[in-house]
Formats: structure tokens, sequence, C-alpha cells
């Protein structure tokens, strides 16, 4: 289950194995292995994988011990979101990351354009049929 849990916060915060071998000074192959639970490492081998993950995607290690806590995200999200100042996030986040924030700002404005554009549209209809 573990490796289930360091599986998807690798693929969550886009640590790459290479780079997370490359880092730890081990085989890429053995976070592989980690990943798909052919290996279980020592607890504190574990932990020295976690903390360099961590020093890659700060977050990583609040959120592998969200899940394992069985927390869903919703709570992690929010609890990071509390804790942090949107300055500090945005210092803490990928260029990849950050890209992905900006389309999804800009996905919701236009959303909110949208709606701000069908309720005028509403209002010039209520205005006609008031005329009318």
């Amino acid at each position: 289950m573990l490796n289930e849990y360091f599986k998807q916060t690798m693929e969550h915060f886009g640590v790459k194995g290479t780079r997370l071998a490359k880092e730890l000074g081990c085989g890429q192959a053995y976070i592989s292995d980690i990943r798909r639970g052919k290996t279980n490492p020592p607890i504190n081998r574990f932990w020295q994988i976690l903390e360099t993950m961590e020093k890659l995607a700060p977050g990583a290690k609040r959120y592998f011990g969200n899940l394992v806590a069985g927390n869903d995200s919703d709570y992690f999200l929010e609890a990071v979101a509390q804790s942090i100042e949107p300055a500090e996030m945005v210092e803490l986040m990928s260029n990849d990351q950050l890209a992905k924030l900006m389309f999804a700002i800009a996905k919701r404005i236009g959303n909110m354009n949208q709606s701000v554009k069908k309720e005028d549209e509403f209002k010039k209809d209520d205005e006609l049929m008031l005329v009318g």
C-alpha cells in the first residue's frame, strides 16, 4: 500500500524517478521497484527517500503522510491553502505547476466572464419584456 501512496505522491508533484534516483545516488530501477511494490526499503531508507523528494517538491512529505493517514485531498488542499501565503505558494511551485495554475485561473476567469455576460443577457431580456 505504501508503494501506491509513494507513486501517487510522485505523480502529484511531477517528481521523476530518474531525478529522485540521481539526488539519492541510487539507480532509477530501485525507485521504479519501490513504486511498483517490488521492493520495500527499510524505514530509515524510505524516510531518506521522502526527505529527498521533499527537497525536490516541497509539500511532498505532507501529501504522502496525508495519504497514509487516510486524509482526503480536499482536506489537504484546504490545510495547505490556509497555512501558506499565495506568494510563498507561487515560489514553491515548479514552472510546470505555475503554467497549470495560470491556465486554471484563466479558465475560471473566462467562466466568470461568461456568467456575467449571461446575467447581462437575462437583464436585457427582462427589460424588453417589461417594455413590451
